[in-house]
């Protein structure tokens, strides 16, 4: 098998191990309006699974960077985390927002039933529940799988396979997206945004840190406003 060939399969297997169960499960809520959490009076065992999924997930894909003779420099991650790679987070976020207030607004007129399906998601019930320390563990570990892997490897990969950009960007978002479905089509779709504008700045500037952070951070914010 030749390298290119087994850089495929690498990148297809660490993609799988990672978001392949969550892209199922999503297309599966989606098309049966099923819903995830039947007992969430004890999310204790979604917790840990979701969390162990992750983990493995980074470990596995750390271990194919290795095998690869690459190391974790090779997508984006920078370590330690400088002040710098903070402010960058903060103006993603900034930025992030007035795109999708400016994006809201003239759908909000053409179509407000739209936005307010996209300003509640669905299956996300979870966050209403009392206040548990996996809870935020998972609010860190889940943002951090997905920057690393479908940010910072699969788009390194996929330039590294194709020496194009926007097709790593678009496969990039198009994975994001799918595992995204269970949540409902509008706020999947009103999800794009941020996709898109996280997978742009990494492909500009290739900084893992600085999305990753946004990433969590918006996710915490969204933690307290769910509060």
């Amino acid at each position: 098998m030749s390298a290119r060939k087994i850089q495929i399969f690498e990148l297809t297997l660490v993609t799988s191990v990672a978001f392949m169960n969550s892209i199922v499960l999503s297309f599966y809520v989606f098309f049966s309006n099923a819903s995830i959490y039947k007992n969430l009076e004890n999310m204790v065992p979604h917790y840990l699974s979701a969390i162990g999924q992750d983990v493995v997930a980074m470990i596995f894909m750390f271990y194919v960077l290795y095998k690869q003779g690459k190391s974790y420099n090779s997508i984006g991650l920078r370590l330690p985390i400088q002040w710098m790679d903070i402010l960058h987070a903060i103006g993603i976020i900034f930025f992030v927002y007035t795109v999708r207030s400016l994006i809201t607004i003239p759908i909000n007129s053409i179509a407000p039933d739209f936005i307010s399906q996209a300003a509640h998601p669905k299956n996300v019930e979870f966050l209403n529940t009392r206040f548990s320390y996996l809870l935020i563990i998972l609010i860190i570990t889940s943002p951090l799988k997905e920057e690393l892997i479908v940010r910072g490897f699969a788009m390194t990969q996929i330039f590294d396979l194709t020496s194009k950009k926007y097709l790593a960007v678009t496969l990039s978002v198009i994975i994001q997206f799918s595992y995204h479905l269970y949540q409902g089509y509008a706020s999947a779709i009103m999800s794009l945004p941020v996709f898109i504008l996280f997978a742009l700045y990494f492909v500009k500037f290739s900084k893992l840190n600085p999305v990753k952070l946004a990433h969590k951070m918006i996710d915490l914010l969204y933690l307290i406003q769910k509060r």
